[in-house]
């Protein structure tokens, strides 16, 4: 059987919770524990934007059309500002 090797490594400060790919590839979203969002370009291998959050991350949604996010953490249970993963902005 053989191994896979890691193709990109993307860091956070706290323990990952959620993670998200675009649906064309190319973005990795990932929210943690350190209350933030990233988004990483993963042919690039880099983190290309970031959003803080009020609490821990616990879920990453990317949308079919448009690739825009939306996350949701644990402190509160609502839902963060939506972000738009093109151009790396918030959306609306």
């Amino acid at each position: 059987m053989a191994i896979a090797k890691p193709i990109a490594r993307f860091i956070h400060e706290g323990q990952v919770a959620a993670v998200a790919f675009s649906r064309d590839g190319q973005y990795l979203v990932t929210g943690s524990d350190d209350k933030v969002v990233r988004v990483f370009d993963i042919a690039a291998n880099r983190e290309v934007a970031r959003t803080a959050q009020d609490g821990p991350v616990s879920t990453i949604a990317i949308t079919a059309h448009q690739g825009a996010t939306a996350s949701g953490n644990q402190a509160n249970g609502r839902f963060q500002p939506r972000w738009q993963i093109s151009g790396q902005r918030p959306c609306g």
